[in-house]
């Protein structure tokens, strides 16, 4: 098994964990498995120990996440997944297809503040008043992030970078307003401070 899962057979944590998370799961008596998947995804990233892979059930998550390095969320084959709140990245963490979503006091989507991560198939929609950011980008670290294949909608401001810049494949910026809030910012995909 360890041969035909190319994995590491004096390492414990190789292959990587696998745990489930689901919006009919529970976290007072689950466990991350299939029969028994935990209910919200911050404390399933508590519950792990080192490295893995959280996969998202079908369904709508509202919790503010904070993401821990070298591990991977990402929506269950086919399941439409929405995160709605605050994401805060973390060192080699990755997002893969699902939804990023704001709760109503959330100014952006994502924080990656000076970290590494990878970005695939991911959503970023923002509100009706397109007056959010999608990814606040801090520090030279992101330069090593790569976004794939993932849309911005609805939102003030796209990216909002500070220092590294990271890159960019496919990815699409659709439906931004010219200027949003009471101070009449200008609304960008891309802000390069």
């Amino acid at each position: 098994e360890e041969y035909l899962q190319n994995s590491n057979p004096v390492d414990s944590l190789s292959p990587e964990a696998v745990f489930l998370v689901s919006p009919n799961g529970s976290d007072a008596s689950g466990s991350g498995t299939v029969e028994r998947p935990w209910f919200s995804i911050s404390h399933a990233l508590e519950s792990m120990v080192g490295p893995g892979r959280l996969i998202l059930m079908e369904g709508r998550y509202d919790e503010n996440v904070t993401l821990r390095p070298g591990v991977t969320v990402a929506s269950a084959r086919g399941a439409n997944v929405t995160i709605v709140g605050q994401v805060t990245g973390a060192a080699d963490a990755s997002l893969l297809e699902l939804t990023l979503e704001p709760a109503a006091d959330s100014e952006y989507l994502l924080d990656m503040n000076d970290v590494a991560m990878t970005l695939e198939a991911v959503t970023f929609f923002g509100s009706p008043e397109r007056d959010r950011t999608g990814i606040l980008i801090d520090g030279v670290t992101p330069a090593s992030s790569i976004l794939s294949g993932c849309t911005f909608s609805r939102l003030g401001v796209g990216l909002d970078i500070a220092d590294g810049i990271p890159t960019l494949r496919r990815c699409v910026f659709d439906d931004f307003p010219k200027t949003f809030g009471p101070d009449e910012r200008l609304g960008v995909a891309i802000h390069i401070r």
